[in-house]
């Protein structure tokens, strides 16, 4: 392992108690979480700043179908928001597979995953459902954290699978 690869692993296990108050509404923080959200949101816009134009399409669905699965299979709860990771992961696995495999962009793979599954979770988990999560903080007393709680084990181990199923269906492919 690259010492790249070491200092990023490091910088998402320590970040994940570290967060950053962006606004207050009615009374309940909202914060960014560094591991589940400003890093993972960082290495996506390298990834995609790296993709060819012809990927676009691909990475848009991908990232719609995430965006929608993660909404419809994350429940908030007075812990925070809670992702079943393991159906999220296969699940977006297969339909990624599927967008990429009528493109042949089997190149991408990874990226595609990586990136679809790092803002389908950040958007369908924890955006579309943040007037929900500050009615339960607000009740709770508790702040409201984009990327944090059940989430930043949902980005990091979803894009961590992303990238175990493309390597090995790239292996597999030959």
């Amino acid at each position: 392992m690259d010492a790249f690869t070491i200092g990023l692993a490091l910088a998402l296990f320590l970040g994940r108690k570290i967060n950053f108050t962006i606004t207050t509404v009615d009374s309940v923080p909202v914060q960014l979480n560094l591991s589940g959200a400003i890093i993972p949101v960082i290495m996506s816009t390298i990834l995609f700043l790296a993709m060819p134009s012809n990927t676009y399409l691909a990475l848009l669905i991908a990232t719609i179908t995430s965006t929608f699965l993660a909404y419809e299979l994350s429940k908030v709860t007075r812990k925070g928001i809670v992702l079943p990771v393991h159906t999220y992961c296969l699940v977006t696995f297969i339909i990624v597979f599927a967008i990429v495999d009528y493109l042949k962009l089997f190149d991408y793979l990874s990226h595609i995953l990586f990136i679809s599954s790092t803002y389908g979770t950040l958007i369908g988990a924890d955006l579309l459902k943040l007037k929900k999560a500050k009615i339960v903080a607000a009740k709770t007393g508790k702040q409201v954290t984009i990327g944090g709680a059940g989430t930043v084990d949902a980005i990091i181990v979803s894009a961590l699978v992303a990238i175990s199923y493309a390597t090995l269906v790239s292996n597999l492919l030959g």
